[in-house]
């Protein structure tokens, strides 16, 4: 074993390099490597200053100083520099040379897209447009914020100065107000039941901004019959008076009002053989009824057939039991309609609740002379001449406001009806403060039933009252001229429009 193993070294150690093919270059191979090593000690130790000094600091002699170790290290950093620099150079050039490169490039695709049609011009144009907008208004919107700080700035030493002779302005506006509301205020007092004063406190106290403020109603301190129980901001509606035809030609109109006493007259008594109806009969004369309000009527063409005029008369009826005829070959029905306007009084004992009273109204137009009138029935509340649970005053008025939120300023009105309220009640008083009372009745007991007109007095030509017929209730009649003299227009018209 030892001697093969010896004889593979000798092998190893004469054969691989000089019976191998290249086995020459190999050594002069070595021997290159071995010079290039020498040269660069030479080299280092001619860069260092000195041999001595070159060997010391790689065998690190006791005898080298310290100081002069650092020399390859500030070499090595000065290298790095002059590197560094020249590549940022190089970087520098070859930067600009792409964005030479860069800037060409786009161009030419630029210039190529714009050339192949308007389309793609217009979308890079519009771009552009886009572009320079938005950077408008950022700019102009910093400008604006610029320029709104300075403002700002400027003008708050200001402010407060300002702002006080705004509030000193604003104090004697108040002020001024004051007195002149004070001024148009009436003298009066804040009521809640439109009769007394209401005792008031806090924001309830002042005039009638404060009086409406706190839901109450202002009236007058010192009340006339035409003006208590109705406020300030509502008093008694006004009705226009009735000027009458521009024709010296006489025209009469006839109205009649009755109460028929159905449940007794008609339904007990089986209509005592038509007596209703030949009263109306008996007292048409030379001139016939135009209009005719009936009370508790159930069967409105009963009465009429009775009387024989079911025929000429039209008739409108109403489920509280009212009714109105109007002679059809005459009158042209232009509307009609029925409200609620009282209500019967919950105190008023066994028979004097019937509940809801109702106003019910037509308006028509004369065939010939297209003169218009407006015609009103009414049932009123119980007990007798109480206004029912809502009182005379707002009987009055819902009765005056159905005339005029339904009739025309022109209109001859004429109303009629069984009021259930004689001369002293509130009711009757206050409609007499815009309309003309032409007659009463006298029974069940006097001024029960009545008629009401805007036309002058001296137009009634005639008013009666007529018999029972069966009835409890009188029946009454007015007859009218449509066709006043001059002078009497205007004497009515002082008359009907004077305020109380």
């Amino acid at each position: 074993g030892f001697r093969q193993t010896s004889a593979r070294m000798v092998l190893h150690s004469s054969d691989p390099q000089d019976h191998r093919p290249g086995g020459h270059c190999w050594r002069r191979r070595n021997l290159l490597y071995g010079l290039a090593i020498a040269l660069v000690f030479v080299g280092a130790m001619v860069t260092s200053g000195t041999p001595k000094i070159f060997l010391a600091s790689i065998f690190k002699s006791p005898h080298a100083a310290p100081q002069k170790a650092v020399g390859l290290d500030q070499v090595s950093q000065d290298l790095e520099k002059d590197v560094e620099k020249d590549v940022k150079k190089d970087v520098k050039v070859d930067v600009k040379t792409a964005e030479k490169d860069a800037t060409s490039i786009v161009d030419r695709v630029i210039h190529k897209e714009l050339s192949k049609d308007d389309a793609n011009k217009t979308k890079l144009e519009a771009k552009l447009k886009k572009d320079i907008e938005k950077n408008f208004h950022r700019k102009m919107e910093k400008d604006i914020d610029e320029d709104v700080h300075r403002d700002v700035a400027n003008n708050f030493r200001g402010s407060k100065e300002r702002q006080s002779r705004g509030n000193q302005k604003k104090q004697e506006e108040s002020k001024s107000n004051n007195v002149t509301e004070l001024k148009k205020t009436p003298p009066g007092c804040c009521s809640w039941d439109m009769v007394h004063c209401g005792k008031t406190k806090g924001k309830c106290k002042g005039g009638m901004k404060e009086c409406e403020h706190c839901k109450g109603s202002w009236i007058f301190q010192h009340q006339t019959v035409c003006t208590q129980g109705h406020s300030v901001e509502s008093p008694l509606p006004k009705i226009w008076p009735f000027a009458g035809l521009s024709t010296k030609k006489q025209f009469k109109v006839k109205a009649l009002s009755y109460n028929l006493f159905w449940w007794k007259l008609f339904d007990k008594m089986k209509g005592n053989g038509g007596s209703a109806g030949h009263l109306i009969k008996d007292t048409i004369g030379d001139t016939p009824y135009d209009f005719m309000g009936f009370q508790e009527c159930n069967q409105p063409y009963q009465v009429l057939w009775d009387a024989g005029l079911d025929k000429e008369f039209g008739v409108k009826h109403t489920w509280s039991n009212m009714c109105i005829a109007y002679r059809k070959t005459t009158w042209e029905l232009l509307d009609d309609g029925h409200e609620v306007v009282a209500q019967d009084a919950n105190w008023g004992g066994p028979g004097q609740n019937y509940g809801q009273r109702m106003a019910m109204w037509m308006r028509l137009r004369h065939k010939d002379t297209e003169q218009t009138v407006f015609f009103m029935n009414h049932h009123g509340p119980l007990p007798l001449s109480s206004g029912g649970d809502w009182g005379g005053p707002t009987t009055a008025r819902k009765l005056l406001n159905v005339i005029k939120r339904n009739a025309t300023d022109g209109d001859a009105v004429i109303f009629v009806g069984d009021f259930n309220s004689n001369l002293e009640s509130m009711t009757i008083k206050q409609l007499n403060c815009r309309l003309l009372r032409v007659i009463s009745g006298t029974a069940p007991e006097p001024g029960l039933d009545h008629i009401f007109t805007n036309i002058d007095e001296s137009q009634v030509i005639d008013k009666v009252v007529l018999g029972m017929g069966g009835s409890d209730h009188h029946a009454i009649m007015a007859t009218f001229d449509f066709a006043p003299p001059k002078a009497n227009k205007a004497k009515h018209a002082q008359k009907v429009s004077a305020t109380v």
